[in-house]
């Protein structure tokens, strides 16, 4: 029996990507729920991938998003194990509650396990979940070569447009105006976790300001240290960094998960707008960041 199931190919939220680095794609094998254990987990590989493994987690679905988190390795992976051999022998799925991906787009990966297998078990993983891509056909057109000629007159007539007035805006611009960054205050504040327990807390706040002694920005970083695996685990795998990210985490920063050195780093840029109600002079801000417990060090732009 031919088994259909909801694979997708997702693209990987990744916060440092750099300019013109194109983005991770993963081939999403499924979500699905473990009716034994009511768990969810998640299976996916690289795209035009040259290993020999998978990787899978426990999951979480949020808005347009799946995450990947570590799991127990030695009682999850059994688990997966039955799920691919199922999958490659098109067997019935009785024990899988499968989750529909139409309405996702991305996969957040926190952390993950790896599981080697066969080159053929995975050719037959993105046959059987994966959808084909339709191949679109491409047409053609003739042109004239009148218009041709005429087309690239017009291209180059708008190149020399551009090209003057950039250079008239390169020449003319002012100086040092008062939304370039002209000294920051650099704030560090370390201190044991008031609900987490085994973890301390290691705050740096860079606050940035013109020439005007406005502030402009803050880029905020807070790593949280833990003390065991036991206790980043439970951080991780039951997804309490939700509950202590900062509100623009998601939108304007992200996360950075270290296994090995059982921490987790949260990012934010803050803008100052309307909505912003610390203090934004120079002196009020170094004031009341040293009053908070922070060290502060001042720096000016060169």
């Amino acid at each position: 029996m031919v088994i259909i199931l909801n694979g997708k190919e997702l693209k990987v939220v990744e916060y440092d990507l750099k300019f013109g680095q194109k983005p991770r794609m993963v081939n999403v094998f499924g979500v699905f729920k473990y009716k034994p254990n009511n768990n969810l987990y998640v299976i996916y590989a690289d795209v035009d991938t040259t290993y020999s493994y998978v990787s899978y987690g426990s999951s979480h679905v949020k808005n347009d998003s799946v995450l990947s988190m570590s799991c127990n390795k030695d009682k999850d992976e059994e688990i997966i194990k039955e799920y691919i051999f199922k999958v490659t022998k098109k067997e019935k799925l009785d024990d899988f509650e499968m989750i529909s991906l139409d309405n996702i787009t991305d996969i957040e990966i926190i952390s993950s396990n790896n599981l080697e297998i066969k080159k053929e078990v995975m050719n037959k993983l993105v046959d059987l979940t994966i959808p084909k891509k339709k191949e679109e056909k491409k047409e053609v057109k003739k042109t004239s070569k009148k218009k041709s000629r005429f087309g690239c007159k017009i291209l180059i007539f708008l190149f020399l447009i551009l090209l003057v007035a950039g250079a008239f805006y390169f020449y003319t611009k002012p100086k040092g105006n008062n939304n370039d960054v002209a000294k920051n205050i650099v704030c560090t504040k370390t201190y044991a976790h008031e609900e987490l327990e085994g973890v301390s807390v290691d705050e740096e706040k860079t606050f940035n300001f013109n020439n005007s002694d406005s502030l402009l920005e803050v880029d905020a970083v807070t790593l949280y240290r833990f003390d065991s695996e036991e206790n980043y685990l439970n951080f991780i795998n039951k997804a309490l960094y939700y509950k202590y990210m900062p509100d623009g985490s998601d939108t304007t920063g992200g996360w950075t998960p270290d296994d090995e050195a059982h921490t987790f780093k949260m990012i934010e840029k803050i803008e100052v707008d309307e909505g912003y109600d610390d203090p934004t002079n120079y002196e009020e801000v170094l004031a009341v960041s040293r009053k908070d417990g922070y060290t502060c060090n001042e720096n000016i732009e060169k």
